[in-house]
């Protein structure tokens, strides 16, 4: 975000929307209308904004919780306003209009995994030094900003008369490595899991990045993983994911309250998975 806007930090709670009608406000000398962030064409609910408070969508039983949490209620409201505020810009993610708006700072921030990172630098590489990486925002003084989305690397190795111990033997070799961790996570731009690798002065998370104004990321990714909370999934999730979207949509046109949206949400969620 622009220094020029006199836009310099992010507050909990809904001053990330007072943060986006200041960037929208104001009028750039370089003639470009910039926004916080972009909400694509069509924009489905962000479950991050409910898992980082450590809510959840079913429970470990399986019981639907979204219309008796207040957490959910928060976040979608929050998410419903955001758009409604209208300062996200209508870009869909992964277009070209989208990466073009990382050139010129018109979408000024993203909310993503740590795998963006590299796609971050490579279509947009003349940004060099203008961006950083921060946790969530929270919704209030003290809560939660951290989600762990669910991103994993899955090494399947499947033939027939499989060695299997000499699978193992090479997931140990790549995976529990520390050396050759680090060896394959700095060519492929990915963060290790494995503590040892994640400690290595070798791994290129562990140093400043120019591209970042000299963050270290991994000092970063290890407070996110240390307090991060994670999404519990079921076979239900993804009908549960259809039903918040279209309620999701139904509020952000209007067409009903957020509290109806969701009451009928749940219903048809309910209808669906008894």
């Amino acid at each position: 975000m622009k220094p020029e806007s006199g836009l310099t930090t992010l507050k909990p709670g809904t001053h990330y929307i007072a943060a986006g009608k200041t960037i929208k406000a104001h009028k750039f000398s370089d003639g470009i209308q910039r926004y916080i962030t972009n909400s694509g064409a069509t924009p489905g609910f962000n479950t991050n904004l409910l898992t980082q408070q450590g809510g959840q969508i079913f429970d470990q039983n399986g019981k639907l919780l979204i219309d008796t949490d207040p957490r959910f209620l928060r976040a979608f409201q929050t998410q419903v306003a955001l758009i409604q505020a209208n300062v996200t810009s209508q870009v869909t993610s992964f277009t070209p209009t989208w990466f073009q708006g990382f050139k010129d700072g018109s979408v000024s921030s993203v909310f993503s995994e740590i795998w963006m990172d590299q796609i971050l630098q490579e279509n947009a590489p003349d940004t060099k030094g203008r961006w950083r990486v921060m946790r969530y925002p929270a919704f209030s003084a003290g809560g939660g900003r951290d989600v762990v989305d669910g991103a994993a690397i899955l090494v399947a190795i499947n033939k027939p008369g499989l060695d299997k111990d000499l699978a193992w033997s090479f997931m140990q070799h790549s995976f529990l490595n520390a050396p050759v961790t680090v060896a394959l996570c700095n060519k492929w731009f990915f963060p290790p899991a494995y503590l040892p690798a994640t400690s290595s002065t070798s791994l290129i998370y562990n140093r400043p990045s120019a591209f970042y104004g000299g963050q270290v990321l991994e000092t970063l990714d290890r407070t996110v993983q240390q307090h991060a909370y994670s999404p519990i999934y079921n076979k239900y999730y993804p009908t549960a994911q259809q039903y918040i979207n279209q309620a999701f949509a139904d509020a952000v046109a209007g067409k009903q309250s957020v509290g109806t949206a969701i009451k009928k949400a749940a219903h048809k969620i309910r209808s669906a998975t008894a």
